[in-house]
């Protein structure tokens, strides 16, 4: 995920702005999975993780697409 963002910025399809929020999102991301990892993982936590994944995924398309140099 982090590679995509990188080569999106790069790429100058998204903004740094923009880059910097998905960026934190990945990393809260990775925190919940080391949390929850302590303990193993349970189907709900493994979904949790996931929908966060792709929510994080679909906001990486929709900045690409969206040209304004702004998160959201």
């Amino acid at each position: 995920m982090r590679a995509d963002i990188d080569r999106a910025q790069a790429r100058r399809t998204i903004s740094p702005r923009e880059a910097s929020g998905l960026r934190r999102q990945a990393a809260d991301i990775q925190r919940q999975y080391a949390a929850f990892a302590r303990g193993g993982l349970d189907r709900n936590e493994v979904r949790r993780l996931q929908d966060r994944v792709n929510d994080v995924r679909a906001h990486l398309r929709m900045e690409r697409r969206d040209w304004d140099g702004r998160r959201g």
